[in-house]
């Protein structure tokens, strides 16, 4: 066994520079020696030659180790002191309980999503946490932390912090062109992949006022802001916002910018760095009202639990949508992505024996899905998806649904034990194209061993109507009419 073998044995995994200090330590010999018989050590020692840790570090182990809870733990210290850029990465998920949507994560981490040099592209970076197990595909719009690593959070919580993040940047760019701070129609929000100087933030807008409008080049400056919502934000929760104004304020021949956080709860430290670093800080109570941000906590409450709200109090979720219609134009059609729950809320009216929100599945193969509630009526298991969209559903979802989402939920449900008297549903606000709508029918009429129902807004009336479920009915006509 080698002297470097023996080191990672007796003292776990660690980064090089720290095997190198050990080595030198214990042996006796100089700095450049140990990292010169680091560099050589053989199997089973092993290197994580990918990632990347500051000075050029590397993360050493033992092939026997690779996993385990000493190798895990080791990995997530050595990331968190010598590897502040994917530390960034890992605190997004922190801050939504584990669950971030693929097409917002760039917002909240330090790499460009374009090429600037000296400095690790998004896809790269993103690349090699995937390589590494460190996050992994929870589907096909959704990362999670990986639960080799991390204890699962809560998918509902982190949904309504995305929807609220979603809500303040629209209501923040609202409000900018209101004041005429940016261009009417050319703002960028969170899921529009809002990009300037070559990173990704969560808002975007041109502006054509001074001092940001130059006339002299006729070019318009920017407005760019980033939002952090759902806990207190602390200087290492905003740190992915800082790395990115110090790289891009490095550039030369930028337009000029008018940097903006939003954020519900901020420590006095962070406050401070914030102002250190002449940042307009936007804290919601005050920018926009108390009322706002209680709301957006009460939508985040309601993801977060909307199995126990819908089962025991769905009458939350009524008053919720009261207050968002009352929102004067705010909270821009939030309601929309509420759609499911309003479902959940029609069945707990009619009754069941068996109500659950966000039903997590996962094969043999780790691939996960997720129901938007799995119910027992009737001595029958229902599954439904809930689509909210304005527009009809196309052939494309519809045939997915059928041969891929149907087949992999009934295994899961067989494997599980469930009644195999089945039924699937669909339900879609904006109805379905004729051939969606033809292969439905035809599949529905066909299939023997389970039961698929699909029903578009009419339909829906129809069951609110006749289950007299009046505030189904009302919420129906206000915030899904035709």
């Amino acid at each position: 066994m080698n002297r470097v073998t023996e080191l990672l044995k007796e003292y776990g995994p660690m980064i090089s520079g720290d095997l190198a200090r050990l080595y030198e330590k214990t042996y006796g010999v100089s700095n450049e020696a140990a990292r010169k018989a680091i560099s050589r050590a053989k199997p089973p020692v092993k290197r994580m030659m990918s990632f990347k840790f500051d000075k050029n570090q590397i993360f050493c182990y033992l092939e026997s180790q690779y996993m385990s809870e000493r190798y895990k733990s080791s990995l997530l210290e050595a990331i968190k002191n010598h590897s502040k850029i994917n530390q960034t990465v890992l605190n997004a998920f922190a801050a939504q309980g584990g669950y971030v949507s693929k097409c917002v994560l760039p917002a909240f981490t330090a790499a460009p999503v374009e090429k600037v040099q000296g400095h690790k592209m998004y896809k790269k970076l993103l690349e090699e946490l995937l390589r590494h197990e460190l996050i992994a595909d929870f589907n096909e719009s959704t990362y999670i932390l990986n639960e080799r690593f991390f204890e699962n959070g809560n998918y509902g919580r982190a949904i309504g912090l995305e929807l609220a993040k979603k809500v303040i940047v629209n209501d923040f760019n609202r409000w900018a062109r209101e004041i005429n701070l940016v261009s009417f129609e050319k703002g960028k929000t969170l899921y529009e992949t809002p990009v300037f100087a070559h990173f990704q933030w969560c808002y975007t807008a041109p502006s054509y006022v001074q001092p940001l409008y130059s006339y002299k080049s006729e070019i318009p400056g920017f407005v760019i802001a980033d939002v952090f919502f759902g806990k207190v934000a602390s200087v290492e929760d905003l740190q992915f916002f800082f790395d990115k104004l110090s790289i891009i304020r490095s550039f030369k021949n930028l337009p000029k910018f008018f940097q903006v956080l939003l954020v519900d709860k901020i420590t006095p430290e962070a406050l401070e760095e914030l102002k250190r670093q002449k940042v307009m800080v936007a804290i919601l109570n005050n920018f926009f009202s108390d009322k706002y941000t209680e709301l957006l906590g009460d939508l985040v409450n309601a993801f977060a639990n909307t199995t126990a709200i819908v089962n025991k109090n769905p009458q939350m979720i009524y008053k919720l949508f009261e207050e968002l219609a009352k929102g004067e134009g705010r909270y821009n059609n939030m309601a929309g992505d509420m759609f499911e729950l309003l479902v959940g809320c029609y069945y707990s009216h009619i009754g069941c024996l068996y109500l659950k929100s966000k039903q997590l599945i996962v094969d043999l193969n780790g691939s996960y899905k997720e129901l938007d509630w799995l119910i027992e009526r009737d001595g029958k298991i229902i599954v439904v998806e809930c689509k909210a969209n304005k527009s009809p559903i196309g052939i494309g979802f519809v045939q997915k649904w059928l041969k891929e989402n149907i087949p992999f939920t009934r295994r899961w449900l067989l494997d599980n034990n469930y009644n195999k008297n089945m039924e699937f549903q669909l339900w879609s606000v904006g109805g379905f194209t004729e051939e969606a709508n033809e292969a439905l029918v035809k599949e529905e009429a066909s299939v023997q061993k389970y039961t698929i129902s699909h029903f578009a807004r009419e339909q829906m009336i129809a069951m609110g109507k006749k289950a007299k479920d009046q505030s189904f009915l009302e919420i129906m006509k206000l915030h899904f009419g035709k």
